[in-house]
């Protein structure tokens, strides 16, 4: 059992942000996982992706439709759900207003997992955006879940990972190394 657990902190999440939905590995995974969470009824919070690149919300349903379709088939209802859910933030992960946008797309949600499908080295300044606008706020715990691919672990243990670590735990997040 997880330590957080153990401590009795519940690890519902009541809206999940995913940085990098524009990118590959939401294209190719992150789409299609929350298509079938979604068959299988275990995701029913607002969805908030959040990218560098400009587009209209109807733009990422339409890449979030394409994605899902390349790797099977959708199922309409279910897709219609996920359509529903999701948010589109864009903007530079260096600038705080971004991270006041998410906390907006965020509405009354306490407790957001916060997916982190980019580059390591961008994971300390969206750490601190997301304490300065007040994304972590709060007596709830949050979740940060840092998606490292093997090729950019080593890169990621070189930007101090100890240092990551202890910026989450300051701002009342959760670590958990895999």
């Amino acid at each position: 059992m997880s330590e957080s657990l153990a401590q009795g902190v519940s690890p519902v999440s009541d809206a999940l942000v995913v940085f990098g939905v524009t990118g590959d590995l939401a294209y190719k995974k992150i789409f299609p996982a929350l298509h079938a969470l979604l068959s299988r009824r275990q995701v029913d919070v607002p969805i908030v992706g959040a990218g560098r690149m400009p587009m209209p919300l109807d733009g990422l349903i339409d890449r979030a439709r394409k994605s899902v379709a390349e790797r099977g088939s959708v199922d309409e209802a279910e897709f219609s759900k996920l359509a529903s859910l999701l948010r589109y933030v864009d903007g530079d992960y260096a600038d705080l207003e971004t991270f006041k946008k998410i906390r907006q797309a965020l509405g009354s949600a306490r407790r957001p997992l916060f997916y982190l499908a980019i580059p390591p080295s961008a994971f300390p300044v969206i750490v601190e955006h997301l304490s300065h606008a007040g994304c972590t706020a709060g007596d709830e715990r949050r979740w940060i879940d840092a998606h490292v691919p093997l090729n950019l672990a080593f890169e990621a243990r070189d930007m101090r990972w100890d240092r990551f670590a202890a910026e989450i735990a300051e701002s009342g997040g959760i670590v958990e190394e895999w």
